[in-house]
């Protein structure tokens, strides 16, 4: 099994409770697992980051495009250093090949920390917590070019404004596409009481439009509680049409340590998502933060 990492430094406290970053160093690094009976494992480093204009601290984790090139995102870095979307291109040796396919510029989105995710005709899609028309984050699209070497093409699809709803602002999970082209994510949300508090967070969908070049229509499939969970990381995956996911905080009262939930689809088009909390974390050094 092949497995395509990042590393990042973290940045310190952000915005609110930041999560635990334990990386040090920005690079993509492979794990090869070798034949034999101790079946050692070689590390390669394919990638390091340099800042600008390259991109720095990767955090998201890469998707996998033709010929085994590697796609993701750096949090910071590049031209207006408010983060980059990069392409990595095998090559006989390491270092391989970087590109940058999109410079973030604030209005486009700013800060991308998940991971993409690519849609039937090749475009990529994800999402930024910061920047956008509205500032509080963008769902965007990069579509390829029409002719070999050209520039990729960025389009905000969605952006989130903060308006009084703190739950529904901040998208920061990988995008997941599900059927008719709809994009899901969660949203971390700003803290409730304007600072310091928690971040309760929500989980979104972005519905594509009914004709080419209509606007994108954003809905809230279910806004999270304390005891539901508060501050998902890391979007949501789809089975047999429920939506699993988990938050950092919440949960426990005694021990705020997160949480895991399924989200099943409404039984009739246009009713309410039913949240279940499958499991509550009680340790604290089990804290749910990954990929669900």
């Amino acid at each position: 099994m092949t497995n395509y990492p990042t590393t990042s430094r973290g940045k310190g406290v952000r915005r609110g409770r930041q999560p635990f970053r334990f990386m040090l160093l920005a690079a993509l690094v492979i794990l090869m697992a070798r034949a034999g009976a101790a079946q050692a494992t070689a590390y390669y480093t394919l990638y390091s980051f340099k800042g600008d204009p390259d991109g720095a601290q990767p955090q998201g984790a890469v998707v996998i495009g033709k010929g085994g090139a590697l796609y993701g995102t750096t949090y910071n870095g590049g031209t207006s250093r408010l983060g980059t979307v990069f392409e990595l291109t095998p090559t006989k040796a390491v270092p391989w090949t970087e590109t940058v396919l999109h410079n973030f510029n604030g209005p486009d989105g700013e800060y991308p920390e998940s991971a993409l995710a690519f849609g039937s005709t090749g475009a990529l899609y994800g999402a930024t917590p910061g920047g956008g028309s509205g500032g509080s984050g963008t769902l965007f699209e990069l579509a390829p070019p029409s002719i070999s070497g050209g520039a990729w093409t960025e389009t905000a699809l969605g952006t989130f404004t903060y308006n009084g709803n703190s739950q529904n602002v901040e998208p920061n999970g990988a995008v997941l596409i599900g059927s008719g082209g709809t994009l899901y994510t969660t949203t971390q949300g700003a803290p409730i009481d304007g600072g310091i508090g928690p971040r309760l967070g929500s989980v979104i969908g972005l519905v594509p439009p009914a004709t080419q070049g209509g606007a994108w229509t954003e809905y809230e499939l279910y806004a999270l509680g304390p005891s539901q969970g508060e501050w998902p990381l890391a979007g949501v995956v789809s089975e047999s049409g429920s939506l699993f996911g988990t938050t950092l905080y919440g949960g426990d009262i005694n021990c705020d340590c997160g949480t895991i939930y399924e989200l099943t689809s409404p039984a009739t088009p246009g009713g309410g998502w039913t949240e279940t909390t499958i499991h509550t974390s009680r340790d604290q050094m089990a804290r749910v933060h990954g990929t669900p």
